[in-house]
């Protein structure tokens, strides 16, 4: 890797000469990345906002959940090696119970067929496999692959994370990543660039993760959409590579693209922290490269799309939630927010972890509030669990004595995994199986939407800094602000705790020891891939149909979603994850948890409709009975549409059950591109309150599917019940060669005809 680099560091200056008269003004830190991995040059002026380009990233990285299924569309390509580097990270399918070891041996044991098709796979197409318990792929990425000036996509929308590291990271799908891996480039739309300008310095309780919970109360769930979120100012500076990392990896919420700072002397330390020395060298002599030119940070107004000014001085402590990661709540206001919502203020679990916020920095942090607790007789008032990001990290904040305190007050340390974040908990304190039990849980996670982390839609998740959780677990209280409260002691008396304090990297370097992935095991072309044919886990994949315009007529309505409609509203993750690798049964998920304007239920449509009974059956019941029956279908939906997690499987699932289109108000970019990819159309309503127009019994035709082009405009008939026909227009996003994806009925039915004809 320290060779390829090189290589790609040497050719910087030719390259951003070039680009500079290609776009004829200054460069953007964005700019000089995205241009340096261009797969080709276009012809015509690259356009911010509008353009699809071809780029060519340097690395994919995929988790275990998500490399299932695209490992199963990999196979089907032919090709026999990944075109670029290519890993899969063990992290999503361990469940969160007991404790680190026995939670481990337990999920090697439920999940071996898995593991062992992944493993295979790696050492067939020559890729690097991390296994279970290697660490949170995000961070195994921070620690050992990610550097500044490149470019890498993974399949799981938090990504972003390496941008800390001062490195482009994309969330993509599935099929996104199995292009690249056969050689294709990656189709992106040239983003936006937002400016997100740095003064200032955090103080006292404030860190970096409320830096950007600001960014989600400013910005919301979508306002980064179709954004690069560029960081600069001096007070880049005064924050920790694993700090910016929180911040990029956060970004994710508010949509965008990506975001990403520019290199300093905390990336150069992380880098040499992590026995990288030579990736940190090379890095500081080319740092002049690994940033926006100085005349854009002369003149920002000029060169970004949009500017947003934050003076980290004045950050206070925030919280999110309950039910979404911009319902933002300054800690000095969560008193009057709890008495006026009435949501339990005693939370039920308090953690510490995920992908966001598990990294020696943090857990440095909570460890100093938790010897202070012993010192002063103090006693966990709610359970606390504690998740490292890593082998790595838990190797060395158990030599460096960090686990000790939190171990000695009570605290249950998790495998190094995703568990609660992504709904792998089983909670043995609440009973979560009926969905009744109304309660409170605070984390330092990234996404709080209803049933996200135990599977309880009553669960209140609120998110915020590892060190409030910490103070809140030692308070038993939503509401306490460390600023102004102080928590009662045993002995009567009251005391205040401390801002807490904590090295940003060991004073050495990080002991990685046993956190190996499969370098050493040698590429095996001749190495089996079985797939049991009685497996409810794997199943292989069999081409979606290309379309045929008389599908596109009488197509009936599934359901009118309301509201926000995330990826784990159409395709839960938690005990679902376990079918990740078989279309056919995670097909039974399918839109369960979102919201239905027709019913008002969760989960239900109408499968029959007259005068006098409607027939309610579960939306998948639902769609598998008009699947029998050869009947097309499709979704309206609301603002957002697909919001959160890069799951792939949203996507996949209503194709294979026979959904042909989805209108909605608005798209996520993550899953717009999916629905592009698996061949079903995501159109998007000309009018905003044309979404009002279609009711549960009307039927929809759509003329002249194999006539649509770029730029224009589909003619939408909805057909109400008494014959009266509304005829409304939409528009739609497809390029050229995404309209080519469609007509072929997928992206990897395309490839395969292209390379059929040669």
């Amino acid at each position: 890797m320290h060779t390829y680099i090189n290589n790609l560091y040497s050719t910087l200056d030719k390259q951003y000469k070039k680009a500079r008269k290609y776009f004829h003004h200054h460069l953007t830190y964005t700019e000089k990345i995205l241009f340096s991995h261009l797969h080709n040059i276009p012809k015509n002026t690259i356009q911010r906002g509008v353009s699809y380009v071809p780029m060519m990233p340097d690395r994919i990285a995929m988790q275990d959940a998500t490399a299932q299924m695209a490992m199963l569309q990999f196979i089907n390509s032919g090709i026999q090696k990944t075109s670029i580097p290519t890993s899969i990270h063990c992290d999503h399918l361990i469940t969160a119970n007991i404790g680190n070891k026995h939670d481990l041996k337990q999920a090697n044991i439920v999940n071996k067929e898995i593991y062992d098709f992944l493993q295979s796979v790696s050492i067939k197409y020559n890729l690097k496999f991390w296994p279970p318990g290697s660490g949170i792929i995000h961070q195994t990425i921070l620690e050992n692959y990610a550097f500044p000036g490149g470019m890498m996509i993974g399949t799981d929308s938090h990504t972003t994370n390496a941008g800390g590291l001062s490195m482009i990271a994309i969330g993509i799908g599935g099929s996104d990543a199995v292009d690249v891996m056969i050689g294709e480039p990656l189709i992106l739309k040239w983003p936006k660039i937002m400016g997100i300008k740095l003064t200032g310095k955090l103080h006292a309780w404030s860190s970096p993760k409320d830096v950007i919970l600001y960014l989600m109360k400013t910005l919301t769930v979508k306002g980064g959409t179709g954004y690069i979120l560029e960081f600069f100012g001096n007070g880049c500076s005064t924050i920790s590579a694993t700090g910016k990392a929180t911040i990029t990896n956060m970004g994710a919420e508010h949509g965008a693209t990506t975001s990403l700072f520019p290199y300093d002397d905390h990336i150069y330390k992380y880098l040499k922290a992590n026995n990288r020395s030579n990736i940190a060298q090379l890095s500081k002599t080319y740092a002049h490269y690994l940033k926006a030119d100085d005349e854009v940070y002369q003149n920002p107004e000029k060169f970004y799309d949009k500017i947003i000014h934050i003076n980290l001085d004045h950050i206070t402590q925030y919280i999110a939630g309950p039910y979404s990661p911009d319902n933002i709540t300054s800690i000095d206001n969560m008193k009057e927010k709890i008495k006026t919502t009435l949501f339990p203020n005693k939370p039920s679990a308090a953690l510490i972890g995920s992908c966001t916020n598990s990294s020696y920095h943090d857990i440095g942090k909570v460890a100093y509030l938790a010897n202070f607790a012993i010192q002063h007789n103090m006693k966990l008032k709610i359970p606390l669990f504690i998740t490292p990001g890593s082998q790595t990290t838990l190797i060395t904040t158990t030599k460096d004595k960090l686990l000790d305190p939190l171990i000695k007050l009570g605290a249950t340390i998790l495998a190094n995994a995703c568990g609660p974040c992504i709904g792998q908990w089983k909670r043995n304190t609440i009973n979560t199986s009926k969905h009744i039990t109304y309660n409170s849980i605070i984390s330092s996670y990234n996404r709080n939407f209803p049933g996200r982390n135990d599977g309880n839609i009553n669960t209140l998740s609120f998110i915020t800094t590892p060190e409030i959780v910490m103070a809140i677990a030692l308070s038993g209280d939503i509401t306490f602000n460390p600023n102004t409260d102080e928590i009662k002691l045993d002995n009567g008396k009251f005391i205040k705790l401390p801002i807490p304090k904590a090295e940003t990297l060991p004073k050495n370097i990080f002991h990685s020891e046993n956190n190996k992935d499969n370098t050493n095991i040698k590429t095996s072309k001749n190495i089996q891939i079985i797939i049991d044919k009685k497996s409810d886990r794997l199943s292989l994949l069999q081409p979606f149909p290309a379309p045929e315009q008389k599908q596109f007529y009488n197509m009936h309505i599934l359901l009118k979603s309301e509201g926000k409609c995330t990826t784990d509203h159409i395709s839960p993750a938690g005990e679902w994850l376990k079918f990740r690798g078989h279309l056919e049964n995670i097909s039974n998920n399918t839109y369960i948890n979102a919201k239905n304007t027709f019913t008002k239920k969760i989960g239900y449509g109408i499968l029959k409709n007259n005068k006098h009974n409607n027939i309610y059956k579960t939306l998948p019941e639902i769609a598998k009975s008009w699947k029998k029956q050869n009947i097309s279908w499709i979704v309206i939906g609301d603002d957002n549409f697909g919001e959160g997690s890069s799951r792939e499987h949203a996507a996949m699932q209503p194709r294979y059950l026979g959904c042909k289109t989805i209108i909605s108000r608005s798209f996520a970019r993550i899953h717009e591109t999916n629905l592009k990819k698996h061949g079903i159309l995501p159109l998007i309503f000309d009018t905003y309150n044309d979404y009002n127009k279609f009711n549960a019994i009307d039927k929809v035709d759509i003329n002249n599917i194999h006539d649509i082009k770029p730029n224009t405009q589909v003619l939408i008939t909805i057909k109400h019940l008494n014959n009266k026909k509304e005829y409304i227009k939409c528009h739609h996003t497809l390029s050229d060669i995404q309209i080519k994806w469609f007509q072929a009925g997928s992206i990897l039915n395309y490839f395969h005809n292209k390379n059929k004809t040669k």
